[in-house]
């Protein structure tokens, strides 16, 4: 589909119907929305997958439901064939010799994922399905990926099956018995069957069996720092590690004899430092067995799990305990980002299930009941460490302080559920309600420019307790990268015991990157609906941040329909272009050297093409190998932008009247629903497209500290540099004037710029033409005066000599007449 009409497709948006009244035996409502007015670009990019609420009416009742807006024209995976296709009946032979499963989502869309099936040797073989909607409904693409990975000729890939799969923004990565094999560029689709190269991992045998890369995966670094080489300090094989995109470290979990450590290394040029970021962190207790680790999607919580599973909120610097199990281990986890949960699975097949940052579970002795006999008995309600517990006296005036009891001379009593249940044990209502006043998303991503400020306010109300909180924190703010951001907080509590917690955002320095905010509630209940808020900040150009210059003279659509549209004094405000135009060069009008054509028809010959140098000028863009203009396929919004890009397109033009003096220019910073005057400290630079050089831009009303910094900058930059808040611009030339104006970095991450164009018409001829009309013109007078005055010097009747002459010419003699009637008679 070429982008114009994919610009232009339908975008059907499906909504669950589930407390909707609907007609008939409808499950669905869906209403189509045309995709360009919602975004217009088509290239293959990894994008975020939006979140969208709905909210409609039907009569007196209010509906509210939510969804996800995936863009699958752009979403890299979704472009691919990624092997031979697999009909239904194949994949039902294949099902029952399937003994395990993995799945990788994509990085930006989690409705997006890869599932590999991992089959015994009866059915060995690389099987993949893609899902673009987390596999809600049966429309998941099912590949055999064996012949993309191993060329048939090659008999020692017979027993080729598959070990793990990961898809990153850019990369399929496959681990299969046979090596470890890397896809091209998703985001550069072919129309073929995605291709895979192997990767060899020569000279690291004797070093580690952990590596780590970064795209495009094609240089691989070991994951121990070079000062452990060889030493017994830690062991050589890390049980996991990971790279913290947002504060840039390794992480790396080792198992000695007689514990578990973490330790976080500085990564600098794509490679592990040295020393450690944070002094290493040890677990207490020496039984517990790491099996792996992972970060919470679009967070910076830090799970480190097996027969125990911690929680760290600051990078691996420290950790808590959340779970200890007896006689099983976490093997597998999975994460919603869209609802903050946690799920871990056991050995023994258990499901644990929490919310992301938050302590959602302690299991083991919490509940259990310490007999002592003769004294008061305990019923534990905390685990502090593997030695400490807190736990409620059933008899307090029997409590024995000071006092030790060897392990013989007390009983622990378990009221599970495996002799039978007596009692029950249930989650906590709801007790907290939380109000973002912005009425944010609960996942939201928000770029955050130089000049960009975020204020958010966050509201925790108290409900169904008892007795009253009073000045108790009930929220927890987690900064994800605390170097990238300034972050300034005022708490307080209202006249309802109500929490409030404001809280400002900010760039720290000119510097991008990505960190995440949690805004947690530790205290709320697992079955509560929003017990979180994750704010993704990425510190770049804002998505949608851009200039415009602001035409003296507003053209809209319906002006520029109009065949010749006059303003109020009866001036042409627009110019029509000829067919191939290009403007003037500094050689002159006719000999053109600009490759811009303007108004451009391939069917037609080129407008001044009579020099060597302008005909090995001029080059068209959007009507390139088009036979003629009809087949350019120029729009609308095409043809009226002042756009380079679009100038073969381009068919009329802001027309103005010789001499053009002192005309303001001024330009607007627009962002999202905010529109203001760029000004200072925004700098811009000011070049005339086709490199025209009988113009001038001044500034005016310039303090003396704008023009030090415009000065510097000018130096530095070594162009000319302007404050946008007064300009004026002088045109000293005729015909087209093409103007590109760019913002200074330094202010903003976005690369800003605008274009726009002026026509100046009757303008007088230009030199030497000018000049050798006047030349001429008194040349004339002055001879025709000089001749006067030697008429009248020498006394001269112009007029009787005429006469005479034309006298002479016109006489008749009469010998002539009389023949002529001689004649005229016979």
């Amino acid at each position: 589909m070429d982008d114009e009409k994919a610009r232009f497709k339908a975008i059907k948006l499906y909504l669950d119907s589930q407390n909707l009244q609907t007609e008939g035996s409808a499950s669905t409502w869906n209403i189509d929305i045309p995709r360009v007015n919602i975004t217009y670009n088509t290239d293959v990019a990894p994008i975020e997958e939006w979140f969208v609420k709905f909210r409609m009416h039907h009569g007196l009742n209010m509906f509210t439901t939510e969804g996800t807006l995936l863009d699958i024209l752009r979403e890299p995976i979704l472009q691919w064939e990624l092997g031979e296709k697999i009909s239904a009946e194949r994949l039902d032979a294949v099902i029952p010799h399937v003994i395990n499963i993995t799945l990788s989502k994509s990085p930006c869309a989690d409705d997006v994922a890869v599932i590999a099936l991992i089959c015994n040797a009866t059915a060995q073989g690389v099987y993949v399905g893609v899902t673009y909607s987390g596999f809600a409904y049966d429309k998941t693409k099912w590949f055999n990926m064996t012949n993309n990975l191993c060329p048939d000729q090659e008999d020692v890939c017979d027993d080729l099956s598959l070990l793990n799969i990961v898809l990153t923004n850019h990369r399929l990565i496959a681990l299969t018995t046979m090596g470890l094999f890397i896809s091209e560029d998703l985001c550069r689709p072919t129309g073929k069957i995605l291709r895979f190269t192997n990767v060899t991992f020569c000279g690291f045998e004797m070093l580690s069996t952990c590596f780590y890369s970064y795209d495009p995966f094609h240089e691989w670094s070991s994951c121990l720092p070079q000062r452990f080489y060889g030493r017994k300090r830690f062991s050589k094989r890390p049980v996991a590690f990971l790279v913290d995109y947002q504060q840039n470290t390794g992480i790396s979990i080792f198992r000695t004899q007689k514990k578990s450590v973490v330790a976080v290394y500085n990564i600098r040029n794509r490679r592990l430092q040295k020393k450690t970021k944070f002094p290493v962190f040890e677990f207490p207790n020496t039984g517990f067995l790491p099996y792996g680790m992972f970060f919470h999607p679009e967070t910076h919580f830090l799970y480190v799990y097996g027969n125990e599973v911690w929680l760290s909120s600051d990078g691996g610097n420290s950790f808590h305990l959340l779970i200890s199990l007896e006689n099983e281990k976490i093997v597998k986890t999975n994460t919603c980002m869209y609802t903050h949960s946690v799920a871990f699975v056991s050995d023994k097949g258990s499901i644990f299930f929490s919310k992301a940052g938050k302590n959602g579970f302690r299991i083991t002795d919490v509940e259990k009941t310490v007999v002592i006999p003769g004294s008061s008995s305990f019923l534990i309600t905390a685990i502090l460490d593997n030695q400490t517990a807190i736990a409620e006296p059933t008899m307090p005036n029997k409590v024995p302080f000071n006092v030790s009891f060897p392990s013989k001379q007390w009983f622990m009593h378990n009221f599970g559920t495996v002799n039978g249940k007596k009692w029950d044990l249930k989650l906590d209502t709801c007790r907290y309600s939380i109000q973002e006043y912005n009425h944010i998303a609960k996942n939201v991503i928000k770029y955050l420019d130089l000049d960009t400020t975020y204020n958010f306010t966050f509201r925790v109300t108290p409900q169904y307790t008892a007795y009253p909180m009073f000045q108790m924190r009930l929220i927890n703010l987690i900064i994800g990268n605390p170097s990238l951001l300034e972050v300034t907080t005022r708490e307080y509590w209202d006249e309802i015991d109500s929490y409030i917690l404001e809280f400002s955002v900010y760039n720290k320095f000119y510097k991008q990157g990505k960190s995440s905010i949690a805004v947690i509630i530790p205290e709320a209940s697992c079955i509560c609906e929003t017990s979180a808020f994750i704010i993704t900040l990425k510190t770049g150009c804002l998505y949608g941040k851009s200039i415009h210059y602001i035409s003296p003279v507003p053209v809209t659509a319906e002006l520029w329909l109009q065949k010749a549209p006059k303003d109020e004094n009866g001036f042409l405000i627009l110019k029509q272009l000829p067919v191939n135009y290009r403007p003037p060069s500094v050689h002159g009008i006719a000999i053109p050297v600009s490759d811009n054509f303007y108004n451009a028809d391939p069917s037609k010959p080129r407008m001044r093409n009579y020099f060597k140098t302008s005909k090995a000028s001029g080059f068209y863009k959007k009507c390139a190998n088009k036979s003629s203009r009809a087949e350019c396929n120029c729009t609308l919004a095409e043809k009226m932008s002042s756009l380079s890009a679009f100038s073969d397109c381009t068919e009329k033009v802001l027309r103005m009247s010789y001499p053009v003096t002192k005309l303001p220019i001024h330009f607007n910073l627009k962002h999202s629903s905010s529109i203001k005057n760029l000004s200072f400290p925004y700098f811009v630079t000011i070049t005339e497209v086709n490199q025209r050089t009988n113009w001038e831009v001044r500034g005016i009303n310039e303090t003396s500290g704008i023009l030090k910094i415009r000065f510097y900058l000018t130096k530095k930059l070594r162009t000319t540099v302007y404050s946008p808040d007064s300009l004026i611009l002088n045109l000293y030339g005729s015909e087209l004037f093409h103007f590109k104006v760019s913002t200074v970095p330094g202010v903003s991450h976005c690369n800003l710029s605008d274009e726009f164009q002026i026509y100046v018409d009757d303008a007088p001829l230009a030199f030497p033409g000018q000049y050798l009309t006047s030349a001429l013109t008194a040349l004339l007078i002055g001879s025709i005066i000089f001749v006067a005055f030697l008429i009248q010097l020498y006394d001269i009747n112009i007029w009787d000599e005429v006469k005479h002459k034309f006298g002479r010419f016109n006489k008749v003699s009469p010998s002539q007449t009389s023949n002529t009637a001689t004649a005229t008679s016979a």
